[in-house]
């Protein structure tokens, strides 16, 4: 069972991520891309992905490898963004709103980059 404050799956977990500021939420999201990119980088084709990731899958190729690590991505970050949600209701601060509203971008943008990926791959 998951949980919003829990970490379930220590091995998998990457330390030092937060939303208190800007500047940490900045700082977390550029973390979380560099992490998955660089496993990204790291992947090989015909095998199956980190231990440090979950749910384990099995890339084929290129295009699938990529679909995965940006879907990691989006799961970190839509985790920090559900925390901060919590945490910003229970106590009303400003810097954490400001977090709340680029986290939101963030999910935003990566909404809009899959459908246009996707239809690129419809095209071909």
């Amino acid at each position: 069972m998951n949980h919003l404050f829990t970490d379930d799956n220590p091995e998998t977990t990457l330390v030092g991520l937060g939303f208190k500021n800007v500047e940490k939420t900045l700082e977390s999201i550029a973390k979380i891309e560099d992490y998955f990119d660089s496993l990204e980088q790291q992947q090989p084709l015909n095998a199956w992905t980190s231990n440090r990731t979950r749910p384990k899958e099995f890339i084929k190729n290129s295009i699938d490898c990529h679909k995965y690590y940006q879907k990691q991505k989006m799961y970190r970050i839509l985790g920090l963004l559900n925390r901060a949600k919590v945490i910003y209701s229970k106590n009303g601060n400003p810097e954490i709103k400001e977090s709340i509203v680029l986290l939101s971008e963030w999910m935003k943008q990566y909404k809009i980059n899959k459908k246009l990926k996707i239809n690129s791959f419809i095209v071909k």
